[in-house]
């Protein structure tokens, strides 16, 4: 990306931005796997299930959507710090992003069959 296609953005703000994207477009995070107990196999294979049809809905999210989610979620940024990083023009927007977002995957997980997060 050059000055030209980015004007008035620091050299420094592209490559994270750059870097985010390219995190992103990985497994958003490994934190349901983590959650898998020896103790409960049940329990055990349902977070397997669940953490299968979330890693499918987001993958189907275009990259943008999912450094949105991730920055949101994973990196725990406000809607002001995500709104400057992404350029939306108020937090407002961000949040109302997020919350089209979530209906998404909500609808998605319910194509999959995923009725409750409950593992």
């Amino acid at each position: 990306m050059s000055h030209q296609e980015s004007p008035g953005i620091p050299d420094e703000a592209r490559a994270a931005r750059r870097r985010l994207v390219e995190l992103t477009v990985a497994k958003l995070d490994d934190t349901l796997a983590s959650l898998a107990s020896d103790d409960d196999p049940d329990g055990a294979l349902r977070r397997g299930e669940l953490e299968r049809a979330l890693d499918t809905a987001v993958t189907e999210l275009p990259a943008q959507d999912r450094l949105l989610l991730r920055l949101r979620f994973h990196d725990d940024l406000s809607g002001a710090e995500i709104a400057s990083l992404l350029h939306f023009a108020s937090p407002f927007h961000v949040y109302r992003r997020l919350n089209h977002l979530l209906g998404v995957l909500r609808q998605r997980l319910a194509r999959l069959g995923v009725q409750s997060s409950a593992p």
